[in-house]
């Protein structure tokens, strides 16, 4: 049976501030599900019905959308623990925009009842808080991305990703079909973008890797 450590709980945005009796009551009186997945594991599918809140206790997560052509791009990666797909839950077309994939060795999610977290926010003034500025912080964070892919070239986003690659990844390294799906663009224009920067003396290619050799060239691409 996995148990769930109050520690690690108010360490996500949602329950910043909140005491530790306060998650324990709700956690002890609240209908919730507890799943553990391996790497490569489906959380959720792109335009499944979000019904529930869905927290990433631990693990690491990509959050991914395909079109009709079959064309993937990684819209995020997420490290626990933080909601998944807040935004969407009181929605009218309440679906999870992405598909969300393990690439952890292991990911726990625990899945809490919708109508018990609103009358959590009742009763906790500071949990509603907290969930107000996760969705404004996600909006934000949409809007960034549509900023990224429809107003810069693929060469400053190319920059822009490489430069906070220590954000996501624990090396600095990335196989290039998996910056090509990031950036959703095909693998020849990407080679474009990386054979620019390498000349521009940012990035180094070594057997299908890209390593970042000087990020202050890089941020002045930024």
């Amino acid at each position: 049976m996995i148990q769930l450590e109050t520690a690690q709980l108010q360490r996500t945005p949602i329950f910043e501030g909140v005491s530790a009796q306060v998650i324990e009551q709700f956690l002890a009186s609240s209908p919730k599900t507890i799943r553990s997945y391996k790497n490569g594991n489906i959380i959720a599918m792109q335009g499944d019905i979000c019904r529930s809140i869905y927290m990433l206790y631990c693990g690491k997560v990509y959050g991914s959308m395909v079109n009709s052509d079959g064309k993937q791009i990684i819209i995020d990666r997420i490290t626990g623990p933080l909601l998944l797909a807040p935004n969407f839950l009181f929605a009218t077309d309440n679906v999870f925009p992405v598909t969300a994939e393990v690439v952890s060795n292991e990911a726990i999610v625990l899945i809490i009842n919708k109508d018990r977290f609103i009358r959590l926010m009742q009763e906790q003034p500071q949990i509603l808080k907290n969930f107000l500025k996760v969705l404004s912080d996600r909006s934000n964070f949409l809007a960034a991305k549509i900023n990224t892919f429809a107003l810069k070239s693929l060469q400053t986003r190319l920059a822009n990703y490489l430069y906070d690659s220590d954000s996501f990844i624990d090396s600095t390294k990335e196989s290039q079909q998996n910056i090509a799906d990031r950036m959703g663009v095909t693998r020849p224009a990407l080679n474009k973008a990386i054979a620019k920067l390498v000349e521009q003396g940012c990035i180094e290619l070594n057997k299908g890797k890209i390593s970042v050799i000087n990020k202050g060239k890089l941020k002045i691409l930024l």
